[in-house]
């Protein structure tokens, strides 16, 4: 399980010597401010280890040593906002408040839900690009994003709904369940049965057992920062 005691964790492509961060007047080869230079040709990873979930900076250094800076998602299943904040805190001054290229792998909690949980903090920072899963593209040519969106609704809808149904009768379950003949094995079948389907809601659905499988509120406002 994370722990608050290391925010983040740096590897690079080469042992060059730690430098810590700071914020500089210097202009990088991205053509905005950045914090430090390092070894051309190298690539340094920041993982911010917030729980169970991912958030990446990589800053690739160029021939001028600047670096391009590329962030990859940012979630948890893990935290609510002061939880969070901390980390974005920190990776606000690491880039520099400038991320050259934002990617958002997928829509899943563990890799969204930290756009929401701390929106004021990134709208303080300038994204100069981002990339998103082919099914996002606002165009959608051919048409198969929508269907496949349409069809991924309808299974979050009915995951929602069948949790919220287990939840309903779930007394009435039970008590057959201690009445009968392997009561024992009966009834821990079924806590691995739901168990399952609420580690399938956790990273799928907003709210944890929503019936309407609307997007996630991460996806929503990155998106919305994006296009302010």
């Amino acid at each position: 399980m994370a722990t608050k005691k290391k925010a983040a964790r740096n590897t690079s492509s080469k042992a060059a010597p730690k430098k810590k961060a700071r914020k500089t007047a210097s202009s990088g080869a991205s053509g905005g401010p950045q914090q430090d230079k390092g070894t051309p040709g190298t690539v340094t990873i920041r993982m911010y280890c917030i729980g169970t979930g991912d958030c990446f900076i990589l800053k690739f250094y160029g021939p001028d040593g600047n670096p391009f800076t590329m962030m990859i998602d940012c979630g948890s299943c893990m935290g609510d906002a002061k939880w969070f904040k901390p980390y974005v805190e920190d990776l606000a001054e690491y880039v520099g408040n400038t991320i050259d290229l934002l990617v958002v792998t997928h829509e899943h909690q563990d890799h969204v839900n930290g756009f929401q949980k701390c929106a004021d903090l990134f709208k303080t920072l300038t994204i100069k690009n981002a990339w998103f899963a082919w099914t996002e593209h606002p165009g959608d040519p051919g048409g198969d994003a929508a269907e496949l969106l349409k069809k991924r609704k309808a299974m979050k809808a009915a995951l929602g709904s069948a949790l919220a149904e287990i939840k309903r009768q779930e007394p009435e379950i039970k008590k057959a369940i201690a009445e009968g003949a392997f009561s024992h094995e009966l009834g821990a079948a079924r806590q691995a049965f739901v168990n399952g389907l609420d580690s399938l809601a956790e990273i799928n659905l907003e709210a944890g057992s929503d019936t309407t499988g609307k997007p996630l509120a991460g996806m929503k406002t990155i998106k919305d920062i994006l296009t302010e």
